[in-house]
Formats: C-alpha cells, structure tokens, sequence
C-alpha cells in the first residue's frame, strides 16, 4: 500500500514541476502514475493475503483413552 502512495506523490510531483497544461509528462506520465496509485491502493485494501486464507484454528486432540466418556 505504500507503494500505492509513493506513486501518488510522484504523479503529483511531476505534474507539478512541469507546470504545463499541455506537456506529455503532464498530459501522459503523472495521470498513469496517479491513477495507478490509486488501483495500487484499491487492490491491497480488497485483496486479503493468501497465507491468511490457509491458516486454519487447530482443534485440540483428545487422546484415545478420554474419548469414550466415564
């Protein structure tokens, strides 16, 4: 997710420094490297990590002489 916003700093930034409404950095590069930011960011918040979905609770073990009860 922080690459998703260092992306967006750096959108930004080049935007910024080449001040001009009509530039190709400004025009092509930063809205790419804003935009993908932003999709960066989207994906790390909606997409859990798979070794979280594969850990399962482990259930204690009775041993064999407790299971049948009194």
């Amino acid at each position: 997710m922080l690459i998703g916003v260092v992306l967006i700093v750096i959108g930004y930034a080049i935007m910024r420094i080449e001040n001009e409404h009509l530039g190709v950095v400004s025009l092509y590069i930063s809205p790419v490297l804003t935009i993908g930011g932003y999709a960066l960011i989207g994906y790390a918040l909606l997409v859990r990590p798979s070794s979280a979905s594969k850990e399962q609770p482990k259930e204690a073990k009775v041993p064999a002489e407790q299971e049948g009860g009194a």
